[in-house]
């Protein structure tokens, strides 16, 4: 019969804010994604002159946030953390995070997800644009 963590670990740790950091980053990034790569479909669809101007911002950001999951993805690998999905409903997307014997449930809400993806991918097209 297989131990239980918690038996192992007499006080399990919550995540540091560096991890927690990292968790969220392992979470939202890959929405921010898959937003990124819709838009960028929805641009092949239309006729703009600037279209490719577009898109190859779209290529930029797609590659600049593939880097940025490398970190969080490897953390949660050497960490050993399980981040699995609950569900979702309407207003909100529910994970459940263990780490060190240590769970967590987190609720985000679709309005709190809807900003933060819409500040990060500005952060990321002010990046790509900035003078340097």
């Amino acid at each position: 019969m297989a131990m239980k963590l918690s038996d192992i670990y007499e006080h399990p740790a919550p995540p540091s804010n560096e991890e927690k950091r990292l968790i969220y980053n392992y979470i939202i990034l890959p929405l921010v994604l898959k937003i990124v790569k819709h838009n960028k479909c929805e641009l092949y669809k239309k006729a703009r002159s600037l279209r490719s101007v577009f898109v190859r911002a779209a290529d930029l950001i797609i590659a600049k946030i593939d880097a940025d999951l490398t970190e969080p993805r490897q953390a949660m690998l050497n960490h050993n953390f399980v981040i699995n999905e609950l569900g979702s409903t309407h207003n909100s997307l529910d994970y459940r995070i263990t780490c060190r014997g240590y769970e967590e449930r987190l609720t985000f809400s679709r309005e709190y997800l809807l900003r933060e993806i819409n500040i990060r991918i500005s952060a990321y097209t002010a990046e790509i644009f900035m003078k340097k």
